[in-house]
């Protein structure tokens, strides 16, 4: 009896590729998974940087505009580097 395997999540049939090809295939899509958590995890890390561990509720009006400035600075230098990557390719 064969099991009937869906893969409707990848867009090739790793089944119908080489042993070598599929192995690429498998790193470039857990390489997509890594660079997509460590995305996640700048984002969260520069926004908690920013409050100083502090929740917004917790924070003084003046704490939440300096929080708020400091998110602005960070995501202008996360555009800064990601347009010199852009440059330097």
């Amino acid at each position: 009896m064969m099991m009937k395997i869906k893969q409707s999540c990848l867009k090739i049939n790793l089944c119908a590729l080489s042993s070598d090809q599929a192995r690429r295939e498998m790193q470039m899509n857990m390489n997509r998974l890594i660079n997509m958590g460590l995305r996640m995890l700048m984002r969260k890390g520069t926004e908690i940087a920013a409050h100083r561990g502090k929740r917004h509720e917790d924070m003084t009006p003046e704490e939440r505009a300096q929080a708020k400035t400091a998110q602005q600075t960070a995501r202008k230098a996360q555009k800064g580097m990601r347009a010199a990557r852009r440059f330097m390719r």
